[in-house]
Parts: C-alpha cells; sequence; structure tokens
C-alpha cells in the first residue's frame, strides 16, 4: 500500500460554475449572434486565478 494519493488539480467550485455559465452563454449566443462574439472562457478563468 502507499501512503499516499495522488489526486487531480482541485479547481474552486467557484470557478467551475463560471465556467459552465460561460460555455452555456456561449451555445446560447453562438445561435444568435456569429462566432466571433463568443468568450475566452479558458481566458476568463486564467484572469480570475491571477486575480485570487
Amino acid at each position: 500500500m502507499f501512503a499516499f494519493e495522488v489526486q487531480p488539480p482541485q479547481i474552486p467550485i467557484i470557478l467551475q460554475n463560471i465556467f459552465i455559465l460561460c460555455y452555456i452563454s456561449n451555445l446560447i449566443f453562438g445561435f444568435l449572434e456569429s462566432k466571433n462574439q463568443k468568450v475566452d472562457c479558458h481566458a476568463v478563468l486564467q484572469l480570475l486565478a491571477m486575480t485570487n
């Protein structure tokens, strides 16, 4: 038995929720507007992670 377990990096639930909202909004606005109006969810998450 190993004394330690390998765990995936923990992502805060708040960031997960923001990413989901961003993804859903991209799906919705993707139908209403051109594809160029999409928000870069990964860039938003990176900015949020840097500010914390």
